[in-house]
């Protein structure tokens, strides 16, 4: 496997790496069969090392100051299998290849054969992403911020969130030793925009760290507005790591700021976030009052709202059990989601749709709005994805197909236990849950008592949405377990699960953790069954 990792199964490298190990090492067999070309055709592989994908040959004759193109030279490359060419580009045989040769070029003579790439790449129009990393090796510190914050702009309009955060962070490296290329603002901005992409791909401590960098430039300069901005991703970045009760400060501080400056467009976004933590702590009325002062504001502006303020007003009427209200919410949050670029509350409001139309019994449709979210952007968000895969197991548990369901609880158990921090308890939560009720259907009890077990382990660390699973652990062991689950709760002291009747306040579903009731026909058949 380590030969097959380093050579890429190339038989030519596969040889080589088994002559290493004999005691010739592969770079020097490299090195050696290039050394056999001529001097010309040797500079030439050298000045091709600095591409990482296939290139024009003309390029070569541009960065070498020779105009009429170094046919022969190339030619020699070609036959010696130095260069192979495809659909008239050039590119290594194995980039192996070109690691060896370009480890060979001396630092200086590097940095000159960057910096003419960048000259002739420039003219080409080729990607900015290319164009950052010519810069950056070429030390053209400038161009390479400017580069690559373009970069990671264009990576985030793709959902290429990990590709944004690279480029961002390219970026703020080369700012960090050379601080006077840009002013303070535009620092704090490029701050908030790799905080942006760190949200998306759940790397909130990061996020965190990042922007409190941004909040104290922000504060040292005393502007206001900037606060206001890093403020709110600050909100953003807590509410993502699913402790909303820390979202709400940096909410209530933005609220305040915006206010402050007078400035409507910044209170309605206060008003529309701060929807968010409250609905998320079970502040359901609060949510609602939030999420109407946000749709005035933004009605007064004659602007479209931010798309989470329908998320959230889609997800409470769900909460209540009014099914029609939340699905015409969510489907104008759907669309605004998409014209806004919010990848998170769009995977978001498809997927509370799904569960929506599921407690309705439209399956059909419940499973194609489940994988629309699924299949939104590139795969690379966390924060609303870590849900999807314990929702197709709830749904074949509504439809009685225990062992689907169990199997694909058991694969949203792999892959949220693969996912590090508190941002990911609630989502492990449910699965646990989840678990606990496949082998209750299933006849393994044992099984479930453990998965109730680890649950209640787990509640002390998470705080996103607790009234829902708190309900609902009370609710799925007392109506399938009976004296089980008494014994369970004796041996274990939890005086504080008491079995609820179906009259409690908060009346919780099976498997989605709502506040509703199952759809008709749906749970009622199930636990008949």
């Amino acid at each position: 496997m380590e030969l097959w990792a380093a050579t890429g199964g190339h038989p030519l490298f596969l040889t080589e790496r088994l002559r290493a190990r004999a005691g010739e090492h592969l770079e020097e067999a490299i090195l050696s069969r290039c050394h056999a070309a001529t001097f010309a055709a040797q500079r030439l592989l050298e000045a091709a090392s600095v591409f990482e994908r296939p290139f024009r040959p003309g390029l070569l004759a541009v960065m070498l100051g020779d105009e009429a193109a170094p046919v022969s030279d190339v030619e020699e490359l070609l036959a010696r299998r130095l260069l192979i060419e495809h659909a008239g580009d050039l590119s290594f045989p194995h980039d192996l290849v070109r690691q060896t040769v370009y480890a060979s070029v001396s630092a200086p003579r590097r940095e000159v054969l960057h910096r003419r790439a960048l000259r002739a790449l420039g003219a080409e129009g080729v990607p900015v992403a290319e164009l950052a990393s010519h810069a950056q090796a070429a030390g053209v510190w400038a161009a390479a911020v400017r580069y690559a914050t373009a970069a990671g702009r264009q990576a985030l309009m793709l959902y290429a969130n990990a590709e944004a955060a690279a480029h961002f962070k390219r970026a703020l490296t080369v700012l960090a030793s050379h601080p006077a290329l840009v002013e303070p603002a535009q620092y704090e901005a490029l701050l908030i925009e790799r905080a942006r992409a760190l949200i998306v791909l759940g790397e909130t401590d990061e996020a965190v760290n990042t922007l409190v960098q941004a909040l104290a430039s922000a504060r040292n300069r005393g502007d206001v507005r900037a606060e206001a901005e890093v403020v709110h991703w600050l909100g953003l970045a807590n509410w993502s790591a699913w402790v909303p009760s820390q979202a709400l400060p940096h909410g209530r501080r933005a609220l305040a700021l915006a206010q402050r400056l007078d400035d409507l467009r910044l209170v309605g976004r206060a008003h529309a976030f701060l929807a968010n933590p409250h609905g998320s702590l079970g502040h359901l009325d609060e949510a609602l009052r939030h999420a109407a002062r946000a749709l005035a504001v933004f009605k007064q502006l004659g602007e479209e709202p931010p798309a989470m303020v329908l998320y959230r007003i889609g997800i409470v009427r769900h909460h209540l059990g009014e099914e029609a209200a939340a699905l015409k919410a969510l489907k104008r949050g759907e669309d605004l989601a998409l014209a806004q670029h919010e990848e998170t509350i769009l995977i978001f409001v498809r997927w509370v749709r799904s569960t929506v139309l599921a407690n309705l019994g439209r399956y059909h449709e419940a499973f194609a709005a489940l994988a629309a979210a699924e299949s939104a952007g590139k795969g690379q968000e966390a924060f609303a994805r870590s849900r999807i895969p314990n929702t197709y197991g709830a749904f074949y548990a509504d439809l009685g197909l225990w062992h689907e369901a169990l199997e694909r609880d058991l694969e949203s158990l792999d892959i949220v236990q693969s996912m590090s921090g508190l941002a990911f308890k609630e989502p492990l939560i449910q699965t646990v849950l989840n678990l606990a009720e496949d082998h209750l259907a299933l006849g393994t009890p044992e099984r479930a008592l453990q998965a109730i077990e680890r649950v209640v382990q787990l509640m002390p660390e998470a705080e996103y949405a607790r009234y829902r699973y708190q309900n609902r652990l009370h609710y799925v062991p007392s109506t399938r377990c009976g004296d089980t689950w008494s014994r369970v709760a004796h041996w274990h002291g939890w005086a504080t699960l008491k079995q609820p009747g179906r009259n409690s306040s908060l009346r919780p579903s099976w498997r989605r953790g709502w506040a509703t009731w199952p759809g008709p026909g749906e749970r009622g058949q199930r636990l008949q069954t």
